[in-house]
């Protein structure tokens, strides 16, 4: 082909279309090496994966804004399936937080093998339910209760076992105790009473101060990907343990519109001092990456339209001298 078409015996465009033709010929059998049918499933089948069970909806019927689900119907740090219908304790992510990470290695891991193990022996839900009960000050599932996993999946057709030990979105804790690494302070999650106690690596000694036994509460109001609002009513001055993810690389406090700094506590919380009072609690997400995009989003767009303005004024001034040159 190429040859017919250097010595002119065929058409320039007949040339380039057939080297088309022939490229695609050739590519086609590799490529479908890579993606084919095999590769696809029809609508249908796509909808079937996440169809809604009996179990979900049970969940769903839950009013509460905020609370985590762990579906053992499937691998819970693989399957992204439950992700679809809850808030899940699990799930897949490849940008996973390495604190995250150690958590469920040292932890929920092994907590979720204690609540297997336990669960053979029960009879009923109620009986499961039990499991994460408190034996004087502890528990074998600390973890799963500070994140707040409220329902445990066994079977996408019957109920869930419902957690009546979760602590919640939100809660004031009566005292604080320190921790001298990273590592002693992950160990502690499961040898202390995290309802009324937080964990902290170098916590402040005015927040140590202001731990104490009161009638506060810390109510959700607000629930969004990048924006939770609480509502809180404080006794006394006090620490407030959060069931969210400390990262500090993004989320931002304010207590009634003044930004607070937050602190992590449990190895993985946010931890916020709030004053006495009635307050509105805000974290929104707002990564300065984000911030500094849209900024730098905003001035090349204004730089853009700035050039092409130019352009057109220059180009307009050009036609208008030379159709009045032409005149002369």
């Amino acid at each position: 082909v190429i040859w017919l078409g250097i010595n002119k015996k065929l058409k320039q465009a007949w040339t380039i279309a057939a080297l088309g033709i022939l490229l695609v010929v050739d590519y086609l059998p590799a490529a479908r090496r890579y993606l084919n049918a095999s590769h696809f499933v029809t609508r249908s089948n796509y909808s079937n994966q996440f169809a809604e069970r009996p179990a979900d909806k049970f969940i769903k019927e839950d009013p509460d804004l905020y609370y985590r689900v762990l579906d053992l119907t499937g691998s819970p740090f693989s399957d992204s399936r439950p992700s679809y219908h809850h808030k899940s304790i699990g799930g897949y992510n490849a940008a996973k937080l390495q604190r995250y990470q150690d958590v469920i290695d040292r932890h929920l891991v092994p907590e979720m093998q204690y609540f297997i193990e336990k669960l053979n022996q029960c009879q009923t839900l109620e009986e499961a339910s039990a499991i994460f009960s408190y034996h004087g000050t502890l528990t074998h599932t600390p973890v799963m209760n500070l994140l707040n996993t409220r329902y445990v999946i066994l079977s996408g057709d019957g109920a869930p076992v419902v957690n009546p030990h979760a602590l919640g979105n939100a809660w004031v804790v009566s005292s604080v105790v320190g921790a001298e690494s990273n590592l002693e302070e992950l160990e502690a999650l499961s040898r202390t009473d995290l309802r009324k106690t937080a964990v902290m690596r170098d916590a402040p000694a005015a927040w140590v101060q202001a731990a104490s036994p009161s009638e506060s509460s810390v109510t959700l109001t607000l629930y969004s990907p990048n924006t939770l609002e609480y509502k809180a009513f404080m006794e006394k001055d006090g620490i407030v343990v959060f069931g969210e993810v400390y990262y500090p690389k993004g989320w931002k406090a304010w207590i009634d519109g003044e930004e607070v700094p937050i602190l992590r506590s449990n190895y993985i919380t946010r931890t916020l001092f709030v004053p006495a009072g009635e307050h509105q609690v805000r974290f929104t997400y707002l990564p300065s990456s984000y911030t500094t995009g849209i900024l730098v989003s905003r001035i090349s767009s204004a730089a853009l339209l700035l050039a092409l303005l130019t352009t057109m004024v220059f180009a307009g001034v050009h036609t208008l001298r030379k159709k009045k040159d032409t005149g002369k």
